[in-house]
């Protein structure tokens, strides 16, 4: 393939440069392309289209998803950064998906997930600006008739050094757009970057605060009917029969059709939408009336007696079982090894289902056109949402278009695939007309997936002089990523150095009640959870400090295989926990009801480390999470405002989730309805947050994870340290700190 089927320049509609590229490759020679290439793990495929108009303005467009947490703008600033654009003028756009210009089989460029975005672009985003930057300098070349090294280029001005003029980017954007490609294309050395590591304000945040800021929710169509869905209230139930006579007298309500054609659909392990029967009307109201007025008759299913202590037992009774380790460190046999140690420690940890709970609740406007078919969606992963339609309905993916907007939360939840599928056969049932399905709070909490249940069973065993020789940790999940990626099996991420360790992990995915599926930090949450806690009970049985005894453990450099693309660092996990005991007050003795609290984590998808001092009081067992101490190392820091945004929203995540989360179920119907029964933590209940950077050459590297499996867990050491009482199941039980 020819560079120039990778990279395009071309003059734009009303005048300026539209630089097009499809992958990073196309930029670089043969040799550098290879080096890199091991740089960034295989990275194709680049997302972006970078406008420069007549105006000046640097359009800079967004193929991965913003739901909140600044990608937009951290991406923008990379690119700018090789620009050398006045920052004060470019502006983020978002577009529709294109799996032939975005999309590489590899990668998924198009889908964002894993806290992966900014690592992967880092280099390709880089190598765009510089491409653009470098033509525009030839354009400048030819209209003053001077070497491109006379010129300097700096926020968006070219400048003759010999004579003094000036032109704008967009006064020779025309030009350039017609020059050919420069063959090699230099980078900035990164001690003259001028937008990369500053603190730039979010370029979404003025929108967002005025009301302009557009989500899917707010898609209109023209000829649009709006769709709510009454969908069977237990997970694999199935619709028996209904009567829609009266929902089809209210004023408003054009159509009642049924999901079950698409019901039940597992295509990739991850999901399966719920039989229901869709009421379509001029309104949501009308919506609302006519579901309300339906009369359905439901089969329950397996789970339509089950509650969540039903689940629970079953859980444990699997917990016992013996299994095959899913991975070891020493001795294969680790946990026949453990019975011979001289004494053996063993705990359970539960990290119980959570709501995601997005504020804006799933939507999807869709128009099924019978050989074709539009959706204007928030979603995290638009190439999966392509591929599902177009198997579906039986359409080819080129006739899927995928309008890709702006989510109020993901959470991981945005990813799958099943509101469009809903959506689209609504359409289609409907009369091939355009509609807008809509979730309510309340579909939200009753039948939307959960995070996973994990149970954890955690075993120790030290020799005589109380050394910790062996490690065996069993996981039963109900959400396992084995379904889609075999090949891929992952270990939790224990970075100490013990001697002999083993993972055993079973699914109990057909035994829950509900649907699991990701959650932000997914399986690291439990991870964390069990590990570091386990850990400080450890230390506090052999009497050591827990920050000594972790030391003790992380004192060799290691790399450790754990089944991932990035190995486990030991040098990096002990750099964290340095510095985030060092800038903490852990040293300190305390008074009675206060403590402190430490755990150490890594979240392997963005290869990023997270270390948490908590400090903690508990008077009259009432908790007060006072503050938190984080140390973090995630390579270079592309906006410190936008990574302290992400490490102080992921603690009040886990602290909420430590607080008010779970889920009850009873009779396979969930039991909370809305955000009064669903408390989320208040501003008066966040802890003051102190965040400490590793300095670091490499990366970046992933952030939007990183911080909530090391919080719970540094939050519940405390409580240790305060009271003496050891929480091993969350949420925190109301008796727990009497």
């Amino acid at each position: 393939m020819k560079r120039r089927d990778f990279i395009r320049a071309s003059t734009l509609a009303g005048g300026g440069m539209l630089l097009h590229a499809n992958t990073w490759a196309s930029l670089l020679s043969p040799a550098a392309a290879k080096k890199m290439d091991r740089e960034v793990n295989h990275v194709f495929a680049l997302n972006a289209f970078l406008k420069i108009t007549s105006q000046n303005q640097v359009l800079f467009q967004v193929s991965k998803h913003e739901m909140g947490q600044g990608i937009a703008t951290g991406m923008a600033m990379i690119l700018a950064e090789e620009l050398d654009a006045d920052w004060e003028k470019v502006q983020v756009e978002f577009i529709d998906a294109d799996l032939k210009v975005f999309q590489n089989n590899d990668m998924g460029g198009m889908s964002a997930g894993g806290s992966t975005t900014i690592m992967d672009m880092w280099l390709i985003l880089r190598r765009m600006g510089a491409t653009a930057r470098q033509l525009l300098v030839r354009a400048a070349v030819q209209e003053w008739s001077i070497a491109p090294e006379k010129i300097k280029t700096q926020n968006g001005i070219l400048t003759n050094t010999l004579t003094g003029a000036q032109l704008t980017y967009g006064q020779l954007a025309d030009k350039a757009a017609l020059l050919p490609l420069p063959a090699t294309v230099p980078l900035k050395k990164e001690t003259d970057f001028q937008l990369v590591g500053q603190p730039l304000p979010n370029k979404i945040t003025a929108q967002v605060a005025t009301g302009t800021y557009k989500y899917g929710i707010d898609v209109e169509v023209p000829g649009m009917l709006y769709a709510l869905v009454a969908r069977c209230p237990v997970h694999l139930g199935k619709l028996e029969k209904y009567d829609a006579s009266k929902a089809l007298k209210i004023k408003g309500v054009r159509h009642v059709v049924t999901t079950t054609a698409i019901a039940g659909a597992k295509p990739n392990g991850f999901f399966s939408v719920r039989e229901g029967v869709a009421v379509v009307a001029d309104s949501f109201w009308a919506a609302k009336k006519g579901r309300d007025a339906l009369i359905l008759d439901w089969d329950l299913g397996p789970h339509g007696n089950r509650s969540l202590q039903d689940f629970e037992k079953t859980v444990q009774e699997k917990s016992t079982r013996q299994s095959q380790p899913t991975g070891f460190v020493g001795n294969a046999h680790a946990f026949a090894d453990l019975q011979q140690n001289d004494r053996i420690l063993s705990a359970e940890y539960v990290y119980p289902h959570q709501l995601h709970a997005s504020l804006e609740t799933l939507n999807c406007t869709a128009h099924h056109q019978g050989d074709s078919c539009e959706i204007w969606v928030g979603t995290q992963a638009p190439p999966m949402m392509i591929r599902e339609v177009a198997a579906y309905f039986k359409l080819p993916q080129d006739q899927v278009k995928i309008h890709t907007l702006p989510s109020g939360g993901g959470f991981g939840r945005r990813y799958y695939p099943d509101p469009a599928l809903e959506a689209v056969h609504i359409s289609k049932m409907a009369g091939n007309i355009p509609i807008k399905m809509l979730w309510t709070r309340a579909d939200d909490f009753q039948h939307n997936f959960w995070h996973c249940y994990s149970f954890s069973r955690y075993q120790a065993g030290l020799t005589a002089d109380k050394k910790l020789n062996a490690w065996y940790f069993k996981e039963l999940r109900s959400y396992t990523w084995g379904a889609a990626f075999p090949f891929r099996p992952e270990i939790s991420w224990n970075g100490y150095a013990i001697p002999n360790k083993r993972f055993d992990f079973e699914t109990i995915q057909d035994d829950s009640p509900v649907q699991s599926c990701a959650w932000r930090s997914v399986i690291a949450n439990a991870w964390g959870f069990g590990q570091e806690c386990f850990l400080d009970e450890i230390a506090a049985f052999v009497g050591k400090d827990p920050y000594v005894l972790r030391q003790e453990l992380l004192q060799e450099n290691r790399e450790e295989k754990v089944g991932h693309q990035f190995p486990l660092s030991s040098k990096r996990l002990r750099q964290v926990m340095e510095l985030a005991v060092s800038k903490s007050t852990w040293h300190q003795k305390r008074e009675k009801g206060k403590g402190v609290g430490l755990a150490v984590y890594p979240y392997l998808h963005g290869n990023s480390y997270c270390a948490q001092v908590a400090e903690v009081t508990v008077t009259n067992g009432q908790l007060s999470v006072d503050k938190m101490v984080v140390a973090v190392d995630c390579g270079r820091v592309v906006n410190p405002d936008l990574v302290k945004a992400q490490i102080e929203g992921g603690i009040v995540w886990a602290l909420t989730a430590l607080l008010y989360g779970g889920m009850e179920l009873e009779k396979g119907r969930a039991l909370r309805s809305n955000f009064h029964d669903n408390k989320l933590l208040t501003n008066a209940e966040c802890p003051e947050v102190e965040v400490h950077f590793v300095s670091s050459e490499d990366g970046p590297f992933g952030i939007g994870e990183l911080s909530p499996p090391s919080a719970v867990p540094a939050i519940v050491n405390a409580i240790y340290n305060a009271t003496g009482k050891r929480i091993r199941k969350l949420p925190l039980a109301k008796d727990s700190l009497v």
